[in-house]
C-alpha cells in the first residue's frame, strides 16, 4: 500500500514537472534551438494572453533574464511586480525557473512576493520552481528572504520532496538546514514520504542525508 501511494505521488510530481517544462521551455537550453521557432512563439503567446503590453513585456523580460528591461518596466506606471501571466505565474517565479538570479534579486527588491503560488491547478510556488530546475543560489536567495520552506503545491509536495525526487542533493541539504520537514507527508490520506521518494528514485546521497536528519 505504501509503495502504491508513493508511485501515485511520483506520477503527480511527474505531471507537475513536465507541465512546467511545456509551459516554460527554454529554447536557449538547446544550442540548436532558436527563440523564433514556432514552439517558443506559441509558448510565449500562451504566457502573455490577456495581458497589457507592459505586462507582457515584463513576463518576457523575466523569462529572458533581461534585468535592465525588467527595471525599466517596473518604473512604468501600472506595471505591478506581482502580476500574473495566463498560467497564474509571477515574473519572480519565471526568473526562478530559468535561473536568472540578478533578475530575481531585483524583483524581490521591488516587492515581489516570494511566497506567491500559481493559480493554475498545480499551485506550484516560486521555491518549487527554483528547486525543480536545480537553481541552488536562487533557492538560497528565497530562503534568505523568508520564503516558506515547507510550502506545498496542490498535490501536497514540498520543495524538499521535489529535490528528493529529482536528485538535487545540494538543494535538499540546504532546505533541511533551513528547517524543511524531513517527515512531511503528502496529505492525511496519502502518507507518501520524502524518504520514500528518494529511495524509489535511487538517490542514495539524499536517502543518507534524510536519515541523518531524522527522516522515517
Amino acid at each position: 500500500m505504501q509503495r502504491a501511494r508513493t508511485l501515485i505521488f511520483l506520477s503527480a510530481l511527474l505531471i507537475l514537472f513536465t507541465g512546467c517544462q511545456d509551459q516554460n521551455s527554454d529554447p536557449s537550453a538547446n544550442p540548436g534551438a532558436r527563440e523564433t521557432t514556432n514552439t517558443s512563439n506559441t509558448a510565449r503567446t500562451n504566457q502573455v494572453a490577456g495581458l497589457s503590453e507592459p505586462e507582457a513585456a515584463l513576463i518576457d523580460a523575466a523569462m529572458k533574464g533581461d534585468t535592465q528591461r525588467v527595471k525599466d518596466l517596473l518604473d512604468r506606471k501600472g506595471v505591478k511586480v506581482n502580476m500574473k501571466d495566463a498560467q497564474g505565474t509571477t515574473p519572480l517565479a519565471l526568473a526562478a525557473w530559468f535561473g536568472h538570479i540578478d533578475t530575481a534579486k531585483l524583483l524581490i527588491e521591488r516587492g515581489a512576493d516570494v511566497n506567491a503560488k500559481k493559480t493554475s491547478p498545480d499551485g506550484s510556488s516560486v521555491l518549487a520552481h527554483a528547486t525543480m530546475k536545480g537553481h541552488k543560489y536562487i533557492v538560497a536567495l528565497l530562503l534568505d528572504k523568508g520564503v516558506n520552506v515547507n510550502v506545498k503545491d496542490t498535490q501536497g509536495a514540498t520543495p524538499l520532496a521535489l529535490a528528493a525526487w529529482l536528485g538535487h542533493t545540494d538543494i535538499a541539504k540546504l532546505l533541511i538546514e533551513r528547517g524543511a520537514d524531513v517527515n512531511a507527508k503528502k496529505s492525511s490520506s496519502d502518507d507518501s514520504s520524502v524518504l520514500a521518494l528518494a529511495t524509489i528514485k535511487g538517490h542514495k546521497d539524499i536517502v543518507e542525508l534524510l536519515k541523518k536528519a531524522g527522516a522515517k
